[in-house]
């Protein structure tokens, strides 16, 4: 057969067929060409680059503070690892209203006591369930500021809540709950802190005008702050995540109960009682902030070097990666781009950022791993934007991050860039735009209010390890990169 002659073909034409050349080829991580064979001269080339650590650079760094706006979790305890370190968190909050109180105040009613009532059901902690805390509950001195954005730093002050605790409880998160009533779908646990009987009694004494209306009440009764210690030193302890939505409420319960006089068959009286509460819910209209503290002493955690052979991602205002394209990077580009009229033609198919779980360091975390990474970019304000989703129907700049394993075993996380976004990054027409945004990128776990989730990755320059048993290189240690597919037509 004739081989076919494609001096003839038009540029277009041979750039749409080595796309899709390019496109069905399948090699994940090693250079390669094609052209002789395929197209009888060397007329196109399709090649793979694959980023070095001294052109893509990334390093750890700590994490802004976390806004709980809109988020309907509460966290509480305390979480300690060889490599993140110590995690605590501890939240104030103001109680609201609810629904209308009916007026106590009767001879036939009698106060009982109150109750701090924390509900949550299985899965809803990491760490030791049978790690013992005490818990302790302070009352607000004055009332938190509706307008005010409390974020995961904030600390109350000494001057904000009474100095003794008007309820203290040492608990674990099980709660000497046999393990297999946790397994039982739907199952819902309440934690009970008792409360002092002072502040009960000051509630359960309120006249329903003061306990009806959202201001009085509040200026009766400021809010709490509910913090942890652990108790056991040396263990790991647990973090608890408590839902204030979903049907499941947080509440001060006021208990009391009403009295009643029954005629038994012989038409004497005896006295029964019918127990119920008042509760006062923390809901989203009430003010509210977590904080999250950590500590990062004795840490394997590099923050300093600005090329870390390992990156720490973690959730709840922990770690994130940030990912630096360098300025040499992009003027290679630049140049492999440069469309002069005395240059080889290239077309970019597809450009993609790969990050390789550590899967020996991080073997203790495999279970939290996220199911998803997200990119992230700082806004004009400094907060971190979005720009990638895991969903392909979701247009972004970046698609992927998906945690998948490879044909050589190595777990990683792979997102794709747009189409023509790589250009726009390389020359973009706007000056400073796009190359200002993406030539740094972060890296994180989505929705890092609340998640439990982390992940230790390869870092851009990490040299590939040698599996000592067998004396051949293993694959699935690989460093993070950036390929880019692309053609050059001469």
């Amino acid at each position: 057969m004739q081989k076919p002659n494609f001096t003839y073909m038009r540029v277009g034409q041979i750039l749409s067929l080595a796309l899709v050349m390019l496109f069905s080829w399948s090699c994940d991580d090693e250079p390669a060409q094609i052209g002789d064979e395929i197209f009888g001269g060397n007329l196109m080339d399709a090649k793979i680059y694959i980023t070095s650590g001294d052109t893509i650079k990334a390093t750890n760094i700590r994490s802004d503070t976390v806004d709980f706006n809109g988020i309907d979790y509460l966290m509480l305890g305390e979480y300690n690892d060889t490599i993140y370190r110590s995690l605590k968190a501890d939240f104030v909050s103001e109680l609201a209203v609810g629904v209308p109180k009916p007026n106590v105040h009767h001879d036939t009613i009698e106060y009982v006591g109150t109750e701090l009532r924390l509900r949550y059901q299985n899965n809803s902690w990491i760490g030791d369930a049978l790690a013992k805390h005490k818990i302790s509950v302070y009352e607000l001195s004055q009332r938190l500021d509706p307008d005010s954005d409390y974020n995961s730093d904030y600390d109350p002050p000494t001057d904000t809540y009474y100095p003794e605790p008007i309820g203290t409880h040492v608990f674990n998160i099980s709660d000497g709950v046999h393990d297999t009533v946790w397994q039982v779908s739907g199952y819902t646990h309440t934690l009970a802190i008792k409360i002092n009987d002072e502040v009960g009694k000051e509630l359960f004494d309120a006249d329903s005008v003061t306990i009806n209306n959202k201001e009085s009440f509040k200026n009766l009764f400021n809010g709490l702050y509910v913090t942890t210690e652990k108790i056991q030193d040396g263990k790991p302890g647990s973090l608890l995540r408590i839902p204030y939505a979903s049907g499941l409420s947080q509440e001060l319960a006021v208990i009391y109960r009403k009295k009643k006089i029954l005629k038994d068959i012989f038409k004497k009286d005896s006295i029964a009682y019918d127990t119920t509460s008042i509760q006062f819910p923390i809901n989203k209209e009430a003010p509210k902030a977590i904080r999250y503290k950590h500590t990062d002493e004795n840490s394997i955690i590099n923050f300093s070097d600005d090329n870390a052979d390992k990156l720490f991602l973690q959730g709840m205002g922990g770690t994130k990666a940030m990912i630096n394209i360098t300025e040499a990077f992009i003027n290679e580009w630049k140049a492999i781009l440069n469309t002069t009229a005395n240059t080889p033609i290239n077309s970019i198919a597809s450009v993609e950022i790969n990050f390789y779980v550590d899967t020996i360091t991080d073997i203790n975390f495999s279970s939290h791993h996220p199911r998803f990474l997200s990119l992230y970019i700082l806004d004009d304000e400094g907060n971190y934007e979005t720009v990638s989703s895991d969903d392909i129907e979701i247009i972004k700049d970046f698609n992927g991050g998906i945690l998948k394993e490879t044909s050589d075993g190595a777990l990683k996380y792979t997102f794709t860039m747009r189409k023509g976004v790589f250009e726009e990054l390389i020359n973009p027409s706007n000056s400073g735009n796009s190359q200002k945004n993406y030539s740094e990128l972060y890296l994180g776990i989505p929705y890092p209010n609340f998640n439990f989730n982390r992940v230790i990755l390869h870092g851009m320059d990490i040299e590939k390890w040698m599996d000592t048993e067998k004396g051949e290189e293993n694959k699935s240690i690989m460093p993070s990169n950036m390929t880019i597919k692309y053609v050059v037509v001469e």
